[in-house]
């Protein structure tokens, strides 16, 4: 099924904590809201100057979203209606290149090498400087682990805290995207290079390795034993994963 209305490129994507609706920003300055029962639009905002950098839900309802633009700006409006809420973030956001939203209202932003964890209040707490620049950002759905992928070919999970606990050592290339199983044991890095790895999130352990034919540019997990890759080369897999490590 096709999802249209954009009139330039999609730049981000983000679905509702219930699976009911996809948000999309794009290069054409909106964020629009799509019902994945009929692929009808039904909402849309268009308060950003400049295309769209990232977008995430955030609260429990999925009533609220947040999305940030290529202006340094970040907005938070209703998904029913695309108004914009008045909110005073704590500190000014800068460049945002990826951001994850939290089912408490909490949520992440990454820009440049900074990743900050904001409150329900928008007030900046804590401040992870990653030391080079941020490419991807996941959450595990229990929302204490955050998965942090750089552009030197490194990915990390930390505490929400900002507290290190493991470096997933192997990649060759660039961290394009980062996806927990939704138990959150387990953590798929899609890179450039051409291999798939499947890492223990309480270990740091690399659990399982394939190859794929292209380079990864997402990933995603379908249930809790087989993940979607999204290939460089246009291509959409599914792949069987394992529970337990099967590398030696």
């Amino acid at each position: 099924k096709s999802l249209t209305g954009h009139t330039a490129a999609v730049t981000a994507l983000a679905f509702s904590s219930d699976g009911t609706k996809l948000i999309s920003g794009s290069a054409d300055k909106t964020v629009l809201v799509f019902n994945l029962a009929d692929g009808k639009t039904v909402g849309k905002f268009t308060g950003h100057a400049q295309p769209i950098s990232a977008v995430a839900v955030l609260t429990a309802n999925n009533a609220t979203a947040i999305s940030a633009s290529s202006d340094n700006t970040l907005k938070v409006w209703n998904v029913a209606d695309g108004k914009e809420q008045t909110v005073k973030f704590s500190t000014a956001p800068g460049p945002i290149t990826a951001l994850v939203g939290l089912a408490s209202g909490q949520f992440i932003t990454a820009g440049d090498a900074t990743v900050r964890v904001w409150n329900g209040s928008y007030q900046a707490g804590t401040t992870i400087a990653f030391g080079q620049p941020v490419t991807a950002l996941a959450v595990s759905a229990d929302g204490t682990k955050l998965a942090i992928g750089g552009k030197d070919k490194s990915a990390k999970i930390y505490q929400l805290d900002g507290k290190p606990l493991f470096t997933l050592e192997g990649h060759g290339a660039a961290i394009r995207g980062l996806a927990f199983s939704a138990d959150g044991t387990r953590l798929v890095p899609a890179g450039t290079d051409n291999v798939a790895r499947v890492y223990e999130v309480a270990s740091g352990l690399l659990l399982e390795a394939f190859p794929v034919a292209a380079g990864l540019n997402g990933a995603q997990f379908a249930g809790s034993a087989a993940v979607v890759l999204a290939g460089a080369d246009k291509s959409l897999a599914t792949q069987a994963v394992h529970a337990e490590r099967v590398i030696v």
